[in-house]
């Protein structure tokens, strides 16, 4: 009926410009800031992990040449002791003859190695066979010629012209996994007269190395450092390989992320990093290593790379839960401001209502005035029109 319900109310014609716009500003304004904010939190977190990625791998670089120093100073320890006592062998060559004459020379020279890093010195002649030794108690003396596992690790050392650091080999006399240090001693004229060699085991060697870094407080939880020859063989590993076959893995080529890595270094490369799973306790590892090119061994230290995640959230933390909290308040603020613009627009709504009714109908009888009249009947002119029309 024209004079109780109005075809076109005011809320209509007002909410576009009006009641649905602001709401519509303020949700593009509030996920805008959202965006905004998790693209700063995206770079911020990548900014974060690249930095302690390079701290890590740069403390990587650092440790690993200090112990690439101590190894490099232990072996030229052993080499100098035993060329030494190669001099006076050549020296006094009537000790030769007289192999319990021997005994108080390289007892003496063990000492200077200390008795509890060389295990003992054995001395060969060229063709293999032991003729000296300071372990009590052996009067069959083995003939490395007849033992395919060490013979190549002999002539090896005949080319090499200084100290030749061995793989891993089970010792014949002291029944136990040993690194043999060999050194071929030779006369003026160039030619080999006879074999120095000393077994040590480099797993005490490298678990005083690590009571040393944890002395210091430099210890990184999970650490692990190893040495390796370049042609693969691994010498030593602290901790200890998890395998149960340690005699395999010790005699294998060795075929993990460190290995590859030395293999595919550029030509001249003393150091790099690597990162990838080992096969020493088949974990991913982000390590780094330094060749020591006068012995031919490889010396490297590795930490796991979920280190890397543990130092980015200690030090992304407290930007995060910033971040976190101006969320909070930003979400907060945008639920009280568009809370009041509701009822800013439905007041709005009310008063355009009662404007309406006032400009548009009778106060006394509620019947559309003539203004209204117009207005109604124009509209339904229009209506018709376009009824029609179509």
């Amino acid at each position: 009926m024209p004079g109780s319900a109005p075809l076109f109310s005011p809320a209509q014609t007002l909410a576009p410009q009006g009641a649905a716009a602001m709401p519509r500003r303020l949700r593009r304004g509030y996920w805008g800031l959202v965006g905004l904010t998790l693209v700063f939190a995206a770079w911020l977190a990548w900014i974060n992990w690249q930095r302690q990625d390079d701290t890590l791998r740069s403390t990587l670089r650092v440790e690993t040449a200090f112990l690439a120093d101590a190894t490099s100073a232990y072996l030229d320890r052993y080499e100098s002791v035993m060329s030494a006592l190669g001099n006076d062998l050549l020296t006094r060559p009537e000790l030769l003859a007289a192999p319990d004459q021997l005994q108080p020379l390289l007892q003496r020279y063990r000492a200077l190695l200390g008795p509890d890093q060389a295990l003992s010195i054995n001395l060969s002649m060229a063709d293999g066979q032991m003729f000296a030794t300071t372990l009590p108690g052996q009067r069959r003396l083995p003939n490395f010629r007849n033992m395919p596992d060490i013979w190549p690790g002999i002539q090896q050392a005949g080319r090499t012209g200084g100290l030749e650091v061995g793989k891993a080999v089970y010792g014949p006399m002291l029944h136990r996994w040993v690194i043999p240090l060999r050194l071929i001693v030779k006369n003026a004229a160039g030619q080999p007269q006879l074999l120095i060699a000393v077994p040590v085991e480099l797993n005490d060697f490298l678990e005083r190395w690590r009571r040393s870094v944890a002395a210091a407080e430099y210890a990184m939880p999970g650490m692990s450092i190893a040495l390796m020859r370049v042609d693969g063989y691994l010498l030593a590993r602290w901790p200890a390989p998890k395998t149960d076959d340690l005699p395999r893995f010790y005699s294998a080529k060795r075929q993990g992320e460190l290995a590859r890595a030395a293999r595919h270094a550029p030509d001249g490369a003393t150091s790099g990093v690597f990162s990838g799973r080992v096969d020493s306790d088949d974990i991913p590892r982000l390590g780094a290593w330094v060749r020591l090119p006068h012995y031919d061994v490889l010396v490297n230290m590795t930490v796991p790379r979920a280190l890397i995640w543990r130092d980015f959230w200690r030090a992304y933390w407290p930007a995060l839960t910033i971040l976190a909290l101006w969320l909070a308040v930003l979400t907060l603020a945008y639920r009280l401001v568009r809370k009041q613009a509701e009822r800013d627009s439905a007041q709005l709504r009310d008063r355009s209502e009662i404007m309406y009714r006032l400009a548009n109908q009778d106060s006394l009888t509620g019947l559309l005035n003539r203004r209204g009249m117009g207005e109604y009947l124009q509209r339904a002119h229009d209506r018709a029109s376009v009824v029609f029309d179509s």
